[in-house]
């Protein structure tokens, strides 16, 4: 799995591409670490920032490590003082987010352009 992070005025988003796997696990947290920084500095700093997991190139092949992987974007959600929007999600990935999001914290968008798709906003 490999992730690139992109600021753009007060949008920070992170694109995952790839597989999942265990190697990466440890990558993805250091970079929503590093986002949840940023956001808390913007928001520390007065402005509103928006968190973007952009999940287009990222691909389903299989449940192994999954639950990790979920895991880690279920800390951030906790964590962070922005909630992250969660976009290009496809249909297994949302499955698996529904087994184990058991505390509905995470947020989808069908598409960049803000389309709700089983989204549940708190801001």
């Amino acid at each position: 799995m490999k992730s690139k992070i992109q600021k753009t005025g007060n949008t920070i988003e992170i694109e995952l591409g790839g597989n999942i796997n265990y190697e990466a696990q440890d990558s993805l947290k250091q970079d929503l670490s590093k986002i949840m920084r940023n956001a808390t500095a913007l928001t520390a700093a007065g402005t509103s920032p928006n968190v973007v997991i952009n999940m287009l190139e990222l691909k389903f092949v299989g449940s192994s490590h999954i639950s990790m992987f979920v895991q880690a974007i279920k800390d951030f959600q906790s964590r962070s003082p922005v909630k992250a929007r969660i976009i290009n999600v496809s249909s297994e990935f949302k499955k698996i987010f529904k087994a184990y999001d058991e505390t509905s914290l995470l947020d989808f968008l069908d598409s960049e352009s803000g389309d709700k798709g089983n989204t549940r906003f708190d801001q």
